[in-house]
């Protein structure tokens, strides 16, 4: 993917505060598209998901997605590598308006790419089930779907 305006900038812990903004725009995103369980997303806050990352992580990748135009960074991708050499697709997001530009197959590419280097074991993502946009993203990069977790909405 080569776009002149969008430069993607790639990192570790040091990058994660520069994301929160937009992981807060996601959690936005994902309040409006689960109807089973949104207390637990609205509960959920930057600095404690932060610090869940970094604690599992043995390996950590923020890459980061900046308009050239305006500076701002608008889409991101996080990925860890666990103890047990498991990666993960852990957080990706991207503005409405840079949806469907292929950036989210950069993101996918690009996490799948470190993985390969490093030697994973086994790689995952965890998706909501409403999210069909992001399952058929995971689907082409070759993820299917091995465990169903089921809750009970509260009413």
């Amino acid at each position: 993917m080569k776009d002149p305006e969008l430069q993607f900038r790639s990192g570790g812990v040091e990058l994660l505060d520069e994301i929160e903004a937009l992981w807060e725009q996601l959690k936005v995103h994902h309040l409006g598209i689960d109807r089973i369980y949104p207390d637990g997303i609205a509960k959920a806050n930057f600095q404690k998901r932060k610090n869940e990352l970094i604690e599992k992580a043995g390996q950590l990748l923020v890459e980061i997605v900046v308009s050239s135009i305006s500076g701002e960074a608008v889409g991101y991708c996080l990925s860890t590598i666990n103890e047990r050499g498991i990666g993960e697709l852990d957080s990706i997001f991207l503005e409405e308006s840079f949806r469907g530009k292929g950036i989210g197959r950069e993101f996918v590419r690009r996490a799948l790419e470190w993985m390969d280097g490093v030697g994973v074991q086994a790689k995952k993502v965890n998706v909501l089930e409403v999210n069909q946009e992001a399952v058929g993203l995971y689907r082409e990069f070759g993820f299917r779907t091995r465990q169903l977790e089921m809750v009970i909405p509260k009413s």
